[in-house]
């Protein structure tokens, strides 16, 4: 009788705590993101927030960027619960942009998935309705 009784216990501590996985993510080191502004003449500005999965998690020392291609073409500036960013360009440029965001608490890496097209002079988001970017985590 003890021994079904330990079985049962041990059986009943392993379905409700050790046996479950835990969801682990791929973490990054902090990235050396740079933006050259040679042979750019031209800018989109942008400002933008978090959705509410991740605004919990900003840090002052977190970076969001904006990317062509694989070139980083701008890096924000983290002010008040909202990252302000200049993307440099061409005038006839019309290519999309893919924003990243690194979360140095967590050291998670996120994209955004819905992409824009650069458009010279142009503004994504205000101050007082910023763009809110639907990231996705990079695995």
């Amino acid at each position: 009788m003890k021994k079904v009784l330990i079985i049962i216990i041990v059986a009943i501590f392993c379905i409700g705590t050790s046996c479950k996985k835990d969801e682990s993510y791929r973490t990054f080191e902090r990235p050396t993101w740079q933006t050259s502004y040679d042979g750019y003449s031209v800018s989109m500005t942008c400002v933008m927030t978090l959705d509410k999965k991740i605004i919990g998690y900003v840090d002052s020392t977190d970076i969001l960027a904006a990317f062509i291609g694989e070139e980083c073409r701008g890096i924000a500036e983290y002010t008040k619960d909202k990252f302000f960013l200049n993307i440099v360009g061409k005038p006839e440029e019309n290519s999309l942009i893919t924003f990243k965001y690194y979360s140095a608490k967590n050291k998670y890496l996120y994209q955004e998935e819905n992409l824009h097209s650069f458009v010279a002079n142009d503004v994504l988001g205000v101050s007082d309705e910023p763009y809110i970017l639907q990231l996705t985590l990079v695995q």
